[in-house]
């Protein structure tokens, strides 16, 4: 009787293990890197920078993507790639500001069937060398949404 008790302890040990693992093997990463579908494919990204997250959502007649990624890459050299990038038609470079060590880049685009805003920030990594780039992009989901997917950023 004690080894059929052992061996039903075992099974739900198992189980839950399992679903442990499922959880943090599938769902994670799948909530993780929902958006990356959705990203731009005309977005610049920093040469062998790593995606770490990406998500996106409708809301109204607009979709925000909200992207971020790692590269082992001094914040200097990022930032000069991305102001040259970003100056390169149809992006155009709204905003240039620092603060708290990090750099904010405004940007728009327009290649003429949609109007994107977004703002690109550059850290450095918080516990080691290299730089974290998040880009937070508001995109038209359709024709008649215009300009309306406006990005409002608190000065």
């Amino acid at each position: 009787m004690a080894v059929i008790a052992f061996v039903g302890i075992f099974i739900w040990i198992a189980a839950i293990g399992g679903l442990i693992l499922l959880f943090v093997n599938v769902f994670i990463p799948t909530m993780q890197f929902s958006g990356r579908d959705r990203i731009p494919h005309d977005l610049p990204v920093y040469a062998g920078a790593q995606l770490t997250y990406a998500s996106a959502f409708d809301s109204g007649l607009c979709t925000s993507v909200n992207a971020s990624w790692s590269t082992g890459a001094d914040q200097a050299a990022v930032l000069a790639f991305y102001r040259s990038a970003l100056a390169v038609d149809p992006w155009a470079i709204t905003n240039d500001v620092s603060r708290r060590g990090q750099q904010e880049l405004d940007f728009v685009s327009d290649n003429g069937a949609k109007h994107r805003e977004g703002a690109l920030t550059i850290a450095p990594h918080t516990y080691d060398t290299g730089t974290d780039i998040s880009v937070e992009l508001h995109v038209p989901r359709s024709p008649t949404a215009g300009r309306s997917c406006v990005l409002t950023t608190a000065s």
